[in-house]
């Protein structure tokens, strides 16, 4: 059985990961957790300007949802059937 503890800390997780999917616009840090990478790795893609990214204050970032997707989606590797054998 969980302790109160456990299950709040769970609850928070699941309305953080929940939020991400709903919400349009992502900081760093959401950015970062949606794509599965470490902030560090999601700072280099901006220096190299490889990933498309908002500074509309021209100090913090932010990213939109469809754009990241997409970004992620650009490279598809198709998969190719093993040959049968009869």
């Amino acid at each position: 059985m969980m302790t109160k503890q456990e299950f709040e800390l769970l609850a928070e997780i699941v309305a953080e990961k929940t939020l991400l999917c709903n919400k349009e616009i992502l900081t760093v840090k959401e950015a970062a957790m949606y794509m599965g990478v470490k902030r560090s790795y999601l700072y280099t893609l901006m220096r190299a300007r490889k990933l498309p990214y908002y500074k509309p204050t021209g100090k913090l970032c932010y990213f939109e949802h469809s754009e990241l997707k997409a970004w992620m989606q650009r490279s598809k590797v198709v998969a190719v059937e093993a040959d049968k054998k009869e």
